[in-house]
């Protein structure tokens, strides 16, 4: 079948040889499995100042609790400048950015419950923040 392809497509002038790939039913199907295999997810369109939207609600939620905001902000700002500290020693670097690196999604935890329960119109409790990961443990330790 394949060489009748060719040679139809030589002989007809609609190529050089070389087969279409839907007239082999065969390669077609698996051009359509890999096509739906690499296809990229569905999304949802944003509108154009959803971004900014975002960055309101956060400066809202930054205004309602500055303590707690300011905590788990002041803490990064100390594991930045640790780490400018210990530049110079590699070993130490290593050791500190592998342990900052374990630290902060606790911390982003913690600030997501926050922003949750204020979203919920439940109190937010600052307490409550510093053991969020809690309920995410799993995923968290991934």
């Amino acid at each position: 079948m394949f060489s009748q392809t060719v040679f139809s497509h030589t002989r007809s002038g609609r190529g050089r040889g070389c087969p279409r790939l839907e007239d082999d039913p065969l390669q077609s199907s698996e051009a359509a499995a890999a096509q739906r295999l690499f296809a990229p997810p569905a999304s949802n369109m944003l509108a154009p100042g959803a971004p900014w939207r975002w960055l309101a609600r956060a400066l809202a939620d930054l205004r309602a609790l500055p303590l707690s905001n300011l905590f788990c902000g002041g803490v990064f700002v100390a594991m930045a400048c640790t780490l400018e500290h210990f530049l110079a020693d590699g070993a130490m670097m290593l050791a500190l950015v592998t342990g900052f690196t374990l630290v902060a999604p606790f911390l982003a935890a913690g600030l997501y419950a926050l922003a949750r329960d204020r979203e919920r119109g439940v109190p937010p409790s600052f307490s409550t923040s510093l053991v969020a990961w809690r309920s995410n443990f799993g995923q968290l330790s991934l």
